[in-house]
């Protein structure tokens, strides 16, 4: 196969995403990054919990973790 689609689980948050081999001008090959869909709060999909303890821990959890992702474009496309 050529690539691959996937689901990706970044810092509470759900997307789609393709991962393809593509070739430059020079011959050389490289894998690139495509967001089909997202991304969207995981918590989107969860249904809040009825009983009013559980509730109280959902919505701690469902709290986003800070974090910082680091991304390079490729100008080469």
């Amino acid at each position: 196969p050529r690539g691959i689609a996937c689901l990706e689980l970044i810092c509470g948050n759900i997307s789609l995403v393709s991962w393809r081999t593509h070739t430059r001008k020079d011959g050389s090959l490289y894998v690139k990054r495509t967001v089909l869909q997202g991304p969207e709060p995981i918590a989107t999909y969860l249904d809040p919990p009825t009983d009013t303890r559980r509730r109280r821990r959902w919505i701690w959890r469902r709290q986003p973790p800070t974090c910082t992702i680091e991304t390079t474009e490729d100008s080469d496309e």
